[in-house]
């Protein structure tokens, strides 16, 4: 369904939606492309380009003006008339000491046209690879930092007009050169730029040319001193690093301080612990790591990056990102981006709805990673969910939901989808005028139909849009999506419903654990040609019936048993894959399915009791009775199923039933002279085939029974249940004794675990990108286990699944570095409204988290103060 089959128009309701949504989505954390430790021509060894073809290093000192102007000209910086044009100029000797007072004049002061040239070759080679932040790290020097920072600034403006130019942080940065022979680099906050100075100074011999440059400290001491002076230092190129002659006392010093939490790497397959493990127990996840550049020449850059997620552009939070590292830095590949998910909702401003901002429209945007919404109780988390489940399935449980979020009037749903985006509008068909039990309250023919207690919501409730970007910034062109098939179609691929716990955990106290899991697993699975059939058999006359029902019975067997061979696979590659920590088996539920039969033969077997006439109880005449082929057809169900037997028995196939339960050994009454009195055959004497003939009429006579037990046995085919591995815990080791128990035999916090586990495993699993929702995840929960796993499993999904969780738990909220903090409120009770909304490194978010899930700041204070006097005794 591409773009050019529908024709977009200018929608300026659909715009202001857009715009607005579009315009407050900056306010959470994103991911920043980083070049880390970069030299300059401040650096001695630079190159310009980093080792030629013939494996040779050739220095920028070395370079004439015309081989760099050439060079510019290979990488595509210059055509080649501006390359011609470059070389007569200086040629010329037009690129004097005139020229260069003119760049001092803008700011951009350098030796020479050389000098100059070569770092507007290294800013147009980093905006071309769309770097968004680069630490400069010379050795031994800071000489090179203002001039790649000023020559990147101008550029911005007046230079490179044909890229596609993002804003560059440069950070002040420099490479030590130590004495135990590791190269430390150290990052400082411009404005502590003036102790930076004095402490190179003190510590440093900075001179390129000298033997003796560098420090005579070691690393360790560096690291601290760096920190002294409120900058982050970390061992550069580690892997290179050579420990092997330093001591054992040193190096566990070392790998143990707290200031040994970040390194860098410039090869993808080193491991730390391989380095650390005889002095340190710390191991990959506890290091920070920085995929380094070291880059020493233009056609380096660009190739090994490190992509942090930050709220926004500066020190501290980079400080942030390297602490929660797990979550923020990504050292050798960018995160994946899920390419559906949830972008915003938005609800006019209106003063009916409880999502009301009162005096302005109550909008706000998922992140596409993580997005928890917090609260006090009954402040709108849950109506947001129900909206979300509503407006995508178009369902609805009851009218009661369906009044009270038609209340809010019209409701904007902004969601992308493989990379198009799209809106989706509620229009609530409602008659205010009328009261909610009134026949007139619902537009006429308002729903499709009732089914399982659901109502389905008729297509005139909601329009879809595509959503494309117009030839003017901020412009938005809408194209309506006019086919109900197609609404459906793209609806079912962004969204199932949410989960709720504590509904989860109601359906294994019921054992009804098995509808959960095979709406998750398999809730694709059509029941088209089922109904199909079932309609066939239930409106057919008894002749057709009696003629056509084997068939119709094979055709359901032969989509079951592709069912089941596809889940049989599903199920032992799941299995595999999840060892030892969860499995899902499918068992047959022919027990259950014998009571099915009771729906034809329970009341006529107690009319059957109130019968007076004998003969009426048997078998065309037989001394079979009616009471005993209800237990030989209960029988052969719990042997082969509901479906088999009748399958069977409509396509004669007697041989087959007589193998499983020959039907005269249920037969119950003898000969005898009532019997001979009454006229009744001897069953024992007769064919078999005459028992079954009558057997088939009777049934027959009960076809719409017998089609929606056919229904009834297809839906109910088999049973899931789930074993778990109670031990399977973050933070119990390998050699934990497996234990594997039943859903049903676990206490109530283990089986959120065991519910968690799968949904997340599943979901991973199937590569699901759906958007997951989960209702209040931390219900019935340690904090230990929401730490040490739900966490850690939060994390690993969230960059490739969109995640939202309404949560009351602040160590969900903080430690999965929630890029997108949604806060409700609500001063009445009758109306809620958006209280805030951010990332955790905005100090109001903090605020508003200590204050709705620690129990304000007093509460707070007094629990860190008691923590503290425990810690620190």
């Amino acid at each position: 369904m591409e773009s050019y089959k529908y024709n977009f128009k200018n929608n300026n309701v659909l715009q202001e939606v857009c715009r607005k949504l579009d315009n407050s989505r900056k306010r959470y954390g994103r991911l920043y492309k980083f070049e880390i430790h970069i030299h300059t021509p401040a650096s001695s060894d630079y190159q310009i380009h980093q080792v030629n073809e013939n494996g040779e290093k050739v220095y920028y000192k070395d370079y004439s003006v015309e081989r760099i102007l050439n060079y510019a000209l290979e990488i595509g910086m210059l055509t080649q008339q501006e390359f011609q044009d470059y070389l007569d100029n200086f040629n010329l000797g037009l690129y004097g000491e005139d020229y260069m007072q003119k760049l001092r004049d803008r700011g951009l002061d350098y030796i020479n046209f050389k000098e100059y040239f070569t770092y507007y070759m290294i800013a147009y080679k980093l905006y071309k690879e769309e770097i968004e932040g680069v630490i400069i790290s010379d050795h031994n020097t800071i000489e090179g930092y203002d001039k790649l920072k000023n020559m990147i600034s101008y550029c911005y403006t007046n230079a490179f007009s044909n890229l596609p130019k993002k804003d560059i942080w440069v950070i002040l940065g420099i490479e030590i050169s130590c004495s135990d022979k590791n190269h430390v680099v150290a990052i400082i906050d411009e404005k502590n730029r003036k102790a930076l100075e004095r402490f190179i100074e003190d510590n440093i011999v900075s001179d390129q040319e000298s033997k003796y440059c560098g420090t005579i400290e070691h690393s360790l001491t560096i690291l601290q001193k760096i920190h002294d002076i409120g900058g982050k230092a970390y061992i550069a190129h580690i892997n290179s690093s050579n420990f092997k002659y330093l001591t054992g006392t040193y190096k566990h010093k070392l790998f143990n301080s707290s200031l040994f939490d970040l390194i860098g790497v410039t090869n993808q397959t080193y491991n730390i612990e391989n380095t650390i493990s005889a002095f340190s127990k710390r191991t990959n996840s506890d290091i920070c790591v920085f995929y380094e550049s070291d880059s020493h020449g233009i056609n380096t850059l660009g190739i090994r990056n490190t992509w942090i997620k930050m709220q926004g552009i500066s020190y501290g939070n980079l400080l942030k990102a390297i602490f929660s590292h797990q979550i923020s830095v990504y050292p050798f590949h960018k995160p994946k981006i899920a390419p559906t998910f949830i972008k915003g909702i938005y609800i006019p401003e209106n003063d009916t709805g409880f999502l009301n901002n009162t005096t302005s429209p109550f909008y706000f945007n998922f992140s596409k990673d993580l997005t928890c919404i917090v609260g006090g109780r009954g402040t709108g988390k849950s109506t947001i969910l129900k909206i979300l489940d509503i407006l995508f399935s178009q369902e609805v449980e009851n009218k009661k939901t369906l009044n009270f979020i038609s209340k809010h009037g019209m409701i904007y749903l902004l969601f992308r989808l493989k990379g198009k985006d799209y809106i989706l509008r509620f229009i609530p068909q409602i008659n205010p005028e009328y009261s909610e039990d009134s026949i007139y309250y619902y537009a006429e023919d308002a729903f499709i139909r009732t089914n399982n207690s659901t109502l389905k919501l008729n297509d005139f409730w909601f329009n879809l849009y595509q959503v494309k970007t117009g030839e003017n910034k901020g412009q938005y062109l809408f194209a309506q999506i006019q086919k109900q098939v197609d609404k459906e179609n793209i609806l079912s691929q962004i969204y199932r419903k949410h989960f709720s716990i504590s509904k989860i955990i109601s359906s294994i106290e019921s054992n009804d654990f098995s509808t959960f899991i095979k709406d998750l697993m398999f809730s694709g699975e059509s029941q088209i040609e089922i109904n199909k059939i079932k309609n066939e058999l239930y409106y057919s006359n008894k002749t057709d019936f009696l003629k056509n029902a084997g068939k119709k019975i094979s055709s359901i067997q032969s989509i079951l048993k592709n069912w089941r061979a596809n889940i049989t696979s599903l199920l032992q590659n799941f299995n595999l894959d999840n060892k030892d920590v969860l499995s899902i088996h499918l068992e047959n539920t022919y027990v259950i399915q014998e009571n099915f039969i009771d729906i034809i033969f329970g009341e006529f077997l107690d009319q059957l009791e109130r019968d007076n006439i004998y003969k009426n109880h048997f078998v065309d005449s037989t001394t079979l009775k009616w009471f005993d082929v209800y237990e030989f057809i209960k029988a052969q169900i719990g042997k082969v199923g509901a479906l088999r037997f009748l399958e069977a028995l409509y396509l004669k196939e007697n041989k087959f039933l007589e193998s499983n339960y020959p039907i005269k050994n249920f037969i119950t009454t003898k000969v005898s002279e009532k019997t001979i009195t009454h006229g009744l055959e001897d069953a024992n004497k007769v064919r078999i085939d005459k028992l079954y003939t009558a057997i088939r009429n009777h049934l027959a006579n009960s076809r719409k029974e017998l089609a929606q037990i056919i229904v009834k046995a297809y839906i109910d085919n088999g049973k899931f249940s789930m074993k778990f591995n109670v031990n399977a815990r973050e933070d119990i080791g390998s050699s934990a004794k497996v234990n594997m128990k039943n859903i049903e035999e676990l206490s109530l916090g283990q089986k959120v675990v065991a519910t968690l586990t799968f949904i997340i495993n599943y979901g991973k699993y199937s590569n699901d990108i759906t958007p997951l929702i989960i209702d209040q995840p931390e219900d019935n929960l340690d904090n230990q286990y929401i730490y040490k796993t739900l966490v850690k499993s939060l994390q690993n999904i969230k960059n490739q699944r969109q995640v939202v969780i309404v949560t009351h738990n602040s160590t969900l909220v903080i430690n999965t570095g929630a890029e997108q903090i949604i806060v409700l409120e609500t001063k009445d009770g009758f109306h809620s409204h958006l209280k805030a909304q951010g990332y955790t490194g905005n100090k109001k978010i903090i605020e508003h988290i200590i204050n709705y899930l620690e129990g304000g700041n007093e509460a707070f204070q007094r629990k860190v103060k008691e923590y503290n006097l425990l810690l620190n005794s």
